[in-house]
């Protein structure tokens, strides 16, 4: 509901009504007034404090958020890999598999995609 206030924490930490999240270091990326959007930016957050490990933020645009939603942190800096573990793995799946094309959607960083081919390339 746009105005509530939420919290996020990291899944080792979050307690009650905290929304947990795999991103270990959120606090760390974001700061006061930066957006958070979840669900492909279907809902939106504002950030109006960052307590480490903890980030607290009103909510812009509501809706209903289930397990499993994407977060994205438009124009700021992430210190998470941009290819996780289970990404690498699908692309040597991929490639085991013969796939003649691959996509990668979201890339915050232009470094990314030769990466990824220099990457498949190898396995």
């Amino acid at each position: 509901m746009p105005g509530a206030r939420l919290v996020f924490a990291p899944e080792s930490v979050a307690t009650g009504d905290e929304l947990p999240t795999t991103y270990e270091n959120l606090a760390q990326d974001v700061r006061v007034g930066a957006r958070i959007l979840l669900n492909d930016g279907l809902l939106s957050v504002e950030v109006t404090r960052v307590a480490p490990p903890r980030v607290e933020g009103r909510v812009v645009d509501g809706g209903t958020l289930t397990s499993h939603k994407g977060m994205n942190l438009p124009g700021l800096h992430v210190s998470a890999p941009a290819l996780t573990e289970k990404d690498r793995e699908d692309v040597k799946d991929a490639v085991t598999w013969g796939a003649d094309y691959l996509a990668l959607s979201s890339c915050a960083e232009r470094r990314i995609s030769p990466s990824c081919g220099s990457w498949c390339r190898r396995t």
